[in-house]
């Protein structure tokens, strides 16, 4: 188990998504525009024929994804919890944030739905999202500085395409 110590609560956004809107990608632009480069969100609203990992084939190894069979393209009313972290790309350099999500979502007269959202997220009318910027205290910062030992949670991408939170110090 690793852990970081955030100590403050930052910027708070509330962000309404539209008809069409591709929540993803929002997010992890809106996100980059403003540099945040930590922080945790919650939304609800509906989404279009969400494409979602309802688990893994492996219990070792490599992640292959179980996909929700049988979903509709009509609206799915959705409860999401999330995360933002940068993401490490190419030669060990930040390229964007990296939005993880997770939710809940269900219709009538269908199963409920509880999974990791990953590409088509487009909503379904409207979604209201509220991020929560993670910063660390002036003084826990000041002392990273000070110990030039800087650490963060980052995504690191395994070859199987799943990005893991992972400790890096500067």
């Amino acid at each position: 188990m690793e852990y970081l110590e955030y100590r403050k609560i930052g910027r708070v956004f509330v962000i309404r998504f539209d008809e069409g809107d591709d929540v993803i990608k929002i997010l992890e632009d809106f996100s980059r525009k403003k540099k945040i480069l930590a922080g945790v969100l919650t939304f609800l609203g509906a989404l279009k024929k969400p494409r979602l990992v309802v688990g893994s084939r492996t219990v070792k190894g490599l992640n292959k994804p179980w996909w929700a069979q049988g979903v509709s393209n009509d609206g799915y009313e959705v409860l999401g919890f999330g995360t933002i972290f940068p993401i490490i790309e190419r030669a060990e350099k930040f390229s964007k944030p990296s939005v993880h999500i997770h939710i809940a979502s269900g219709r009538k007269n269908s199963a409920t739905l509880v999974g990791c959202l990953r590409g088509i997220g487009d909503v379904h009318i409207t979604i209201e999202c509220v991020i929560y910027e993670l910063v660390p205290s002036r003084r826990q910062a000041d002392r990273r500085r000070r110990q030039q030992k800087i650490r963060e949670f980052v995504r690191s991408r395994r070859s199987d395409g799943v990005a893991l939170l992972t400790p890096k110090s500067h």
